[in-house]
């Protein structure tokens, strides 16, 4: 088909409108950037090449909260490169060898994280299909603590993580929902949403829990549901927390995991992973 190109000026209107409508502000550095890229494409692939570059910036949610959703072009060059990094990755791994199990999940072991010991321990009772009413709430409870762990693994969160040249970078952190009460000025809470009474939204975590005012937040990239656990940012006003931005706590690659829990198979396969690494080589 033929090739349609637009102008500078077109590419830059577009540009601003989307992210526009994604309420993200940004510089005109930035557009200039995005705009070079998209010069060199049909027009029928901008919207998709510009969902792409919005919905890796809405993914990484520290990138997301230290911008305070004003992109500049630091901020899109970082982008391109976690693109371009990832397209790699893909790239290698379809020239590997793919290894598939298929397991019953009724018969491997279960595994629980100890948030005193920092580690995982195999739960020695044994699994029911059917069990009593106080299992839903053990297992929110601990959805709540493998997040947290990871959380607090991320360089953005973890104090013993800025060393050297990183010892200067401001880090954030996060409250309890309990410690919400009494406190003034914008916090910052990881927990779960919750519908306690009905048609009414709270957060919660182990400690308490607060009804939540979501009206105004501004979302980061995903759908954020009943019994999902998020990062929310905002205010406790007269007994309501008042959410002003809210997304996913940050993912953890498949190599720090490793690093971090390497010697424990959560899975339990039979061929481990270093067998399976020496295989591929």
């Amino acid at each position: 088909g033929k090739t349609i190109k637009m102008s500078g000026k077109e590419l830059q209107k577009k540009i601003c409108r989307v992210f526009r409508e994604k309420q993200i502000i940004i510089r005109p550095n930035a557009v200039s950037k995005i705009v070079d890229i998209l010069k060199s494409m049909n027009s029928s692939q901008h919207e998709t090449a510009l969902d792409a570059i919005i919905f890796v910036l809405q993914s990484n949610e520290a990138m997301f909260l230290a911008s305070g959703n004003v992109v500049d072009e630091s901020t899109i060059d970082t982008v391109l490169e976690k693109m371009k990094k990832t397209d790699d990755e893909e790239e290698g791994v379809n020239t590997e060898k793919q290894h598939i199990s298929i397991l019953d999940s009724h018969k491997i072991s279960r595994f629980c994280y100890d948030s005193c010991g920092e580690r995982f321990y195999q739960d020695p009772k044994s699994l029911h299909l059917f069990s009593a009413a106080n299992k839903k709430t053990e297992v929110f409870r601990r959805r709540l603590a493998l997040v947290r762990q990871r959380v607090l693994r991320n360089p953005m969160f973890s104090r013993s993580l800025k060393v050297g040249s990183n010892a200067n970078q401001q880090i954030v952190e996060f409250s309890s929902v309990e410690s919400l009460l009494g406190s003034s000025g914008s916090k910052i809470v990881l927990g779960m949403i919750s519908q306690i009474k009905e048609r009414e939204y709270f957060i919660e975590d182990a400690s308490s829990f607060f009804p939540v005012d979501l009206s105004n937040a501004k979302v980061a990239a995903g759908l954020v549901v009943e019994t999902c656990v998020v990062l929310a940012q905002g205010e406790f006003i007269d007994g309501i927390f008042v959410v002003d931005f809210i997304g996913f706590p940050p993912p953890e690659s498949r190599g720090t995991t490793l690093a971090t829990f390497g010697n424990i198979d959560l899975t339990q396969c039979q061929t481990s992973i270093h067998e399976l690494e020496e295989e591929l080589h």
